[in-house]
């Protein structure tokens, strides 16, 4: 862990904060950037002398904080302010922060690229871009022909890679919020390099796209706060579905701390409220649903009917909005967020969510032997009977269909009522394109493979993967403090 060493300068600072009777927000915010800038320049080289003062000193500044921020209400409530919200951009953190005080945009040839908002905190950079303008014969499939990434360039050269993003598109056009690694602190002035847009097929259209941007800094004040809360307890699982009986023992000493409610299902999952962003006409509920089974894929829990009621039951309007963060690889959880219409709503207010799709691995395969020379629209009365543990797949017909481009075999499957898909896979041929189809809801459902040519002969097909309806209610409640 490295050690806190503190400049005299930042000594002075701590002094001074002591003998102020009352300190301001911004004393509070800068304090706090201050902290964090110490923290990264810490170097664990110093002399013993030097690591013995500085943990002294540090445990003296850190007594000191707590003692003034349970003395100063001020303090409190500022440190209750630190995250607020931008609509489009997300939460960010109002210390060191920085905005695009207007939109900056270029165009060229009848398209406009326009970074409509933008900010920059101590944990990242989000950019909130807008492209229009696309003539018909411009667009073609959602990146097809666009292989580069954006960058920001700064006034050295040095190119801050994006991290993530997230986007929309429409007949003439896209929108897109496009996250960076944190901005140097004094670097206010960079600029947007894109080698090309999106939808844009190849050909004699504007490439290398630049719009420089200038940061201002911001108290974020006139923002929206956020209320983050803590983690939800994991459901207790179902003691039957435990192989022992001391583990069943075990689940029957865990008790949730928390007002959250979930089913006893075979894979436990967590509904969890992270955070609420109080808006002047409604709330903003951000949302993850986490496991830890190893057989569930990434971003393999979809939630379904979602809804929040107030105290007397009422369900409250809403509609679902961007998150504010991405899931990662591999964190085995799906993020999501609902704003609701309006705050005229009696609290506590409960988050419920009726039904999940889960979707599993899977590596089951089957064969499919066709005859000799078969016809488009020629089916095949199958009734056979592969086991996905724990499920039987009933693989009842298939049909030789084809698209302008592919040929392939679409099957026709039935399971328990709580299966409503699998993902097919043919490992031996090339393939272009398979998967699952249909609503999942009970009953058959559809799952095809198809081919740029069609091989000759029985084919071998894997089931990779199956998904499954899981109900609830998975719930959670929430009371704002005023």
């Amino acid at each position: 862990m490295p050690e806190f060493i503190p400049t005299p300068e930042f000594e002075d600072e701590v002094r001074a904060a002591v003998i102020v009777p009352g300190p301001t927000a911004a004393t509070v915010r800068q304090l706090r950037a201050d902290l964090m800038v110490q923290a990264a320049q810490t170097k664990s080289r110093s002399r013993r002398r030097t690591r013995r003062l500085g943990w002294v000193v540090g445990v003296v500044v850190v007594v000191l904080l707590i003692v003034l921020a349970a003395s100063s209400p001020e303090i409190v409530t500022a440190m209750k302010h630190l995250l607020r919200y931008i609509p489009g951009v997300g939460v960010v953190e109002t210390a060191a922060l920085r905005v695009l005080p207007e939109p900056a945009m270029t165009t060229r040839e009848g398209i406009t690229l326009t970074v409509k908002q933008a900010s920059a905190d101590a944990e990242r950079t989000i950019l909130l871009l807008n492209v229009e303008g696309f003539p018909a014969e411009v667009t073609g499939e959602t990146g097809a022909a666009c292989a580069g990434s954006p960058l920001l360039r700064l006034a050295d050269g040095t190119a801050l890679p994006v991290t993530a993003g997230e986007g929309h598109g429409w007949d003439t056009g896209y929108a897109q919020r496009l996250i960076f690694p944190v901005l140097p602190p004094r670097e206010n002035d960079v600029i947007l390099e894109m080698p090309c847009l999106l939808q844009v097929v190849p050909g004699e259209w504007p490439r290398d796209w630049q719009v420089p941007l200038h940061f201002a800094a911001t108290t974020g004040d006139e923002l929206a706060p956020v209320i983050e809360l803590p983690a939800t307890a994991t459901p207790e699982p179902e003691a039957s579905l435990l192989s022992t009986p001391d583990e069943q023992d075990a689940a029957a000493d865990v008790s949730p701390t928390v007002e959250a409610e979930a089913p006893l299902e075979i894979y436990p999952i967590e509904l969890v409220l992270e955070q609420v962003v109080e808006l002047d006409d409604g709330y903003i509920f951000m949302c993850a649903l986490r496991w830890t089974d190893e057989r569930i894929i990434d971003y393999g829990i979809i939630p379904g009917t979602v809804s929040i009621h107030a105290a007397d039951g009422q369900a409250v309007s809403m509609v679902e909005v961007a998150p504010d963060r991405f899931a990662e690889p591999g964190s085995k959880e799906t993020v999501w967020a609902y704003q609701t219409m309006g705050k005229a709503f009696a609290p506590p207010f409960t988050l419920r969510v009726e039904t999940i799709q889960i979707d599993l691995i899977a590596k089951v395969p089957f064969r499919f032997d066709p005859g000799e020379n078969p016809q488009l629209e020629q089916t095949w009365e199958l009734d056979q009977e592969v086991i996905v543990e724990p499920y039987p797949i009933q693989v009842r017909f298939a049909e030789l269909v084809s698209t302008s481009d592919a040929v392939g075999y679409r099957f026709t499957m039935q399971s328990a009522p709580e299966v409503v898909g699998v993902r097919l896979l043919d490992m031996e041929h090339a393939a272009a394109g398979g998967g699952g189809g249909g609503v999942p809801t009970p009953g058959p459902f559809i799952a095809q493979v198809m081919y740029t040519e069609l091989p000759q002969g029985a084919v071998n097909i894997t089931i990779s993967g199956i998904s499954i309806l899981e109900s609830g209610p998975w719930e959670v409640s929430w009371t704002p403090e005023n």
